[in-house]
């Protein structure tokens, strides 16, 4: 588009210019410390999804060597994460493959990659490079947007289900990467009991992070031409997005905006792992558990309250007792102290959440802990001097972890986190009281 005395006029489409013609973005990263960088070794996407522009024009790419030179420069400066934009990272197995081998061997152990990928296009070569990874070194972002097999013919997406999460659950299984998910909701032909199954079904694949989005119907795109013929409404102003369609409601709509908020808050903040992963074990679906918790804060006008540290966990747990009663609302309890302690080594709970157990078991181990002989047999790791914000115990009226029956008593490392956070955990059995 070029702007003329008659306002901006359409000069033709532009001749793709070559990845590797086009200059380095990034020169000087002073004014960039602790952001999050974007660097893109593809332009363009081979596929044709109906809801987006990228693929207009085709794909191109740089030349995998250029884009290792361009890497180098954030792994000398140490960059906190690079996230590529590349709408397919692995369209092209071979490029692909090439810069993961290089970010592989050229780790500074600091530097984490974040791609989207498609993962039914996963090779087995590229999977075995993933499983060579330290933990946190890659990212990646997985398009599912629907599992209702007439929404993908319908916005031109091929790709094999079966295959795709036979791929993700290879990847969770590498422990080592982040994995996010991703549905949008406002598809042709998905309904509100359609997107209820597609997002049970991403849910059931583990995602450390499960991203509802809503359809954008942009201007050039050929579901904006898609739109008019299904009766489609959307916004006519950025961000376009979508108002209402034959399948879905506008009220449904704003339902789906509460389970996402819900979903962020409670899921893929990762704050609640323990206690989520025991209440789905008992629902009928976390699509409806987070729909009836949704309809329940709405009704009591929390849903959109900002909450403050502990609301969330006050709020859940009040929407457990009045569904499940006091004794199981009392296990749940036990549970969220131990989510609050694998985040952090906090002062103090707030008066719902149990005492601790402990009592003269404290005094006990706390008289034992600082006996260095003592630590030497019993924790080697922790044979030096340990701060004592660096470590806490706690004891639980049955196993934290198992849920098995009998007093369970967890040491929590504060010094060694997994990928989301979460302190090094260590149950303690009788040996470690003789």
């Amino acid at each position: 588009w070029l702007w003329g005395p008659a306002g901006p006029q359409y000069s033709g489409d532009a001749t793709p210019v070559s990845m590797d013609e086009l200059p380095f973005a990034y020169d000087d990263l002073d004014a960039l410390e602790n952001r999050i960088l974007y660097f893109e070794s593809s332009r363009g996407c081979p596929f044709s999804c109906s809801y987006c522009l990228s693929s207009k024009g085709g794909a191109r790419w740089m030349d995998p060597a250029r884009a290792c030179q361009y890497l180098a420069f954030f792994l000398k400066k140490r960059v906190r994460q690079v996230k590529f934009v590349d709408r397919t990272f692995n369209a092209k197995a071979a490029h692909c493959n090439t810069i993961l081998d290089y970010l592989l061997k050229n780790d500074n152990g600091i530097t984490n990659f974040h791609f989207e990928i498609s993962a039914d296009l996963l090779t087995d070569e590229t999977i075995a490079l993933i499983r060579q990874a330290r933990p946190g070194l890659f990212q990646f972002e997985i398009g599912v947007q629907s599992t209702n097999p007439k929404t993908l013919r319908a916005i031109h997406r091929n790709s094999s289900l079966e295959r795709l999460f036979k791929r993700t659950a290879q990847l969770k299984e590498c422990g080592n990467c982040h994995l996010h998910l991703d549905l949008i909701a406002g598809l042709p032909f998905e309904g509100y009991d359609s997107f209820a199954h597609s997002y049970d079904s991403v849910f059931y694949a583990e995602p450390d992070m499960l991203q509802m989005g809503f359809l954008k119907v942009l201007g050039g795109s050929a579901m904006e031409q898609d739109s008019r013929a299904y009766g489609i409404l959307h916004q006519d102003q950025p961000p376009y997005e979508v108002l209402q369609t034959p399948w879905l409601t506008f009220e449904e709509l704003i339902r789906l905006k509460g389970i996402d908020a819900l979903t962020d808050r409670y899921y893929n903040s990762g704050r609640f792992r323990t206690s989520l992963s025991w209440i789905l074990s008992r629902e009928i679906s976390p699509f409806q558990f987070f729909e009836s918790f949704s309809s329940y804060l709405n009704d009591k006008g929390l849903l959109d309250q900002k909450p403050g540290k502990f609301d969330d966990y006050r709020w859940l747990l009040q929407f457990y007792e009045t569904y499940c009663g006091k004794e199981r609302k009392d296990i749940l309890a036990w549970r969220m102290r131990h989510d609050i302690f694998c985040r952090e080594n906090a002062k103090g709970v707030p008066d719902f959440i149990p005492r601790s157990l402990l009592g003269p078991t404290r005094l006990e181990m706390e008289r034992r802990w600082k006996d260095a002989s003592w630590r030497m047999r019993v924790f080697p790791e922790f044979s030096g001097r340990m701060p004592p914000q660096e470590v806490r115990l706690e004891k639980y009226p049955f196993h934290i972890i198992t849920g098995e029956e009998g007093s369970c008593t967890v040491l929590y490392d504060y010094r060694q986190r997994d990928l989301y956070g979460n302190a090094r955990i260590v149950v303690l059995n009788d040996d470690h009281f003789a």
